[in-house]
């Protein structure tokens, strides 16, 4: 039992001298490096229309823009329907 009683005085007073040794740290806060844009440059615009769309998809689009014009840009114009003789 005395040894158990030597051991927690003992761990209390190592305790104590290693908080007091450390140093104090206030107000840290970590911030993220600051990349120039020269070295990390914007994304790629996203390529959404990959095929001519036909008069139905046109006015979706059209509608899907005027409904949100931030996340849905103004649609290609479909192309002109070729008739079967110029072939």
């Amino acid at each position: 039992m005395e040894f158990l009683a030597i051991m927690f005085v003992g761990t209390l007073i190592a305790v104590w001298a290693v908080a007091g040794t450390r140093p104090k740290r206030r107000n840290f806060s970590y911030l993220p490096p600051v990349i120039p844009k020269e070295m990390n440059p914007p994304p790629p615009p996203e390529t959404w229309q990959s095929e001519p769309m036909d008069e139905i998809e046109y006015a979706i689009a059209v509608d899907r823009h005027t409904d949100d014009p931030a996340h849905n840009p103004f649609p290609s114009p479909p192309p002109p329907q070729l008739s079967g003789d110029a072939c």
